[in-house]
């Protein structure tokens, strides 16, 4: 690589890692991101969800073929952030830090996929700068969902898959990192069919019997923690995990409700990939897919091309079968990088054409530090910015959960609620040795929250304390349920101190439980209780804090 070739994509990496990692925890965790991030900070399969029980919640003592992965997702994701975790803290910059990671990593191993695939060093630079760039890219490795740690996966094995037809060695390492990409998520098996036929078609010769029968053990052996959990929860309950059972329409009364499921016939979701596609893609995107898409079908019969187009192809038939939701689309941005560089630069380019790229980077850098980086976007949605700054938008709730760190700041939690599962046991032992080990105050606050609070919100920023903290919550309507008009009621069990937490102008469930929370404040105002404010970073009232002090 020549010098100023490695400057170039030193350039790339770094302005890749700045908008993926600068400004990490500034939006709140308010989406599916916490039912990963939850679990994986000791590896425990429970949601706190009476729409969507787990093994570790059926049994007395959990069965030991439990550990090997979750209800819901193949368990390399929860292990990668475990790990996180288990060096910086049950932390929201820990959560989200291996997916931004991730995300850099992606840039680069495009670079390697272009130059092998193309020949060509410029094309594979403008690949890395694209996607470098993809508001897509830059919003899927900035929170917590799985598909920016499936991103990598893929590219690692589209990497390995590459070496392999120059080199047959490569052919098990191209098993063992599907393997790999398939314990992150199921679908990353998509990637079988594609590398199947283009060996068929260009490279037939890699295809021996042994090597076919070597790669299924291998690949058998590195997924065989699924292996092993099915053939446990089947055994144990006569169904397989969630994914799998709602594939094989088996009936599971615990998962009867399964949220996140595109629903429609083939041709509404055939409809809603291109209006997906063009609200959280944005105009840029689509334009460019476009005309990467006509550069990629007319140069059809070049191998560089026709791999390039046939992995996009089975991405699009698998978007059919499972729905265009959007973290799905994400998965096409970094063939929609090369794609579009490959056309642009693939052959000799003009100025014009090395023009069109930058103004394409340009447009699409914007888009994706308003969409994802700024605190307040300019100008509207659908302009400016796209849909999926839904995902990103500021509540508040790090703001609470500011307040809520320094409030116990040096404390832990004298008297607690037992929890209902067996398994927290342990957690909350381990957190209370900890607390005294590090010299920590005793604390006797009860925390009474807003029911209103958004569901995958409180999972994060108030089971998760109360979980692996120990810290007692309970929602206003129950604490109102229990001890009526009384605030000392709670007393008897310990605590001296409320803490009440109502929402303001934040993301709610609604407008269930609006009178718990009137009452509820009635009660601390006629006690002559003032409140606190909680601003979120955007400046917005967020949250109310009451104190009192019971007798």
């Amino acid at each position: 690589m020549k010098k100023f070739t490695l400057l170039i994509l030193l350039g790339i990496i770094f302005l890749a890692g700045f908008l993926r990692i600068w400004r990490l925890t500034q939006h709140d965790v308010v989406t599916d991101e916490v039912f990963y991030g939850y679990r994986s900070i000791a590896l425990i399969d429970s949601l706190n969800s009476p729409f969507q029980s787990t093994p570790f919640e059926w049994f007395e003592k959990i069965p030991w073929w439990a550990h090997f992965s979750f209800h819901d997702h193949p368990p390399l994701g929860f292990w990668i952030q475990h790990a996180f975790f288990a060096v910086l803290g049950g932390n929201l910059f820990a959560m989200r830090l291996p997916f931004a990671l991730a995300g850099v990593g992606a840039v680069l191993l495009i670079y390697f996929i272009a130059r092998r695939l193309f020949r060509n060093e410029t094309v594979a630079l403008a690949s890395a700068g694209l996607l470098a760039v993809s508001n897509y890219h830059v919003w899927i490795s900035r929170i917590g969902l799985q598909e920016s740690l499936v991103i990598f996966f893929m590219l690692l094995t589209i990497h390995f898959f590459l070496k392999s037809l120059e080199a047959g060695k490569f052919f098990y390492w191209t098993i063992g990192a599907l393997g790999l990409a398939f314990l992150m998520k199921y679908i990353s098996i998509v990637l079988l069919p594609v590398f199947l036929i283009y060996w068929y078609f260009r490279k037939r010769e890699v295809l021996t019997v042994k090597r076919l029968a070597i790669g299924a053990v291998l690949f058998l052996a590195v997924i065989s923690p699924v292996i092993v959990y099915n053939i446990g929860l089947y055994a144990a309950r006569g169904h397989f995990d969630f994914q799998i059972s709602y594939f094989l329409k088996q009936q599971v009364p615990e998962w009867a409700v399964r949220p996140g499921r595109e629903v429609g016939t083939f041709w509404e979701k055939f409809y809603n990939f291109f209006k997906n596609f063009w609200q959280y893609g944005g105009a840029v995107m689509v334009l460019t897919a476009v005309l990467a898409a006509a550069g990629v079908v007319r140069r059809r019969k070049e191998a560089p091309y026709f791999f390039v187009g046939l992995t996009i192809l089975f991405l699009l038939l698998l978007f059919l079968v499972v729905g265009p939701q959007e973290r799905f689309l994400s998965l096409l941005a970094p063939f929609w990088a090369m794609a579009l560089a490959a056309t642009l630069l693939g052959r000799a380019a003009s100025r014009f054409r090395y023009v069109l790229l930058g103004l394409f980077v340009v447009l699409e850098l914007a888009l994706a530090f308003n969409t994802n980086l700024k605190v307040h976007p300019v100008g509207s949605q659908g302009m400016l910015y796209t849909l999926l700054r839904r995902e990103s938008n500021i509540w508040g709730y790090n703001q609470l959960d500011d307040y809520f760190t320094g409030l116990m700041a040096g404390r832990y939690p004298k008297a607690n609620f037992p929890l209902r599962f067996a398994f927290t046991r342990p957690l909350q032992e381990d957190a209370l040795r900890q607390a005294r080990e590090q010299g920590r105050a005793e604390d006797r606050t009860l925390f009474v929250v807003d029911s209103r609070v958004h569901g995958p919100a409180f999972l994060w920023y108030f089971t998760r304390r109360t979980v692996y903290e120990r810290w007692p919550v309970i929602e206003d309507q129950n604490f109102l349920t229990v001890a009526g008009g009384d605030l000392n009621f709670f007393t008897k069990q310990g605590f001296d101190r409320i803490v009440y937490f109502q929402t303001a102008d934040t993301l709610k469930r609604g407008d269930i439980g609006a009178e718990a929370s009137e009452a509820m404040v009635k009660l601390l105002t006629d006690q002559g209780v003032q409140p606190e404010t909680i601003v979120s970073r955007d400046g917005h009232e967020a949250f109310k804090v009451f104190i009192f002090q019971t007798m």
